[in-house]
């Protein structure tokens, strides 16, 4: 039940995280990995947009994190049942 608690903090936390990330800490990363994209010639323009920008980012980051929780809570509580 603990981590259950833990993970939906974390995934509450987690789009507050992204836009101090993409923003403050690293704020020149989505024009550099769109251009980096498009220079090797991975993706269009357009695909690069839309795949690498805050909006994607935070709903990854939100889902990610709570699926994430979710699992490593399953694998927590099965190694540390208790016998009854």
């Amino acid at each position: 039940m603990t981590g259950i608690i833990i993970t939906i903090f974390v995934t509450i936390l987690s789009p507050f995280i992204q836009l101090i990330t993409s923003t403050i800490i690293t704020p020149e990363y989505f024009p550099n990995v769109i251009e980096y994209s498009i220079n090797q010639g991975l993706m269009t323009e357009e695909d690069a947009k839309n795949a690498f920008n805050l909006k994607s980012y935070t709903i990854q980051a939100t889902i990610g994190a709570f699926i994430m929780g979710v699992i490593t809570s399953i694998i927590v509580a099965f190694f540390t049942k208790k016998k009854l």
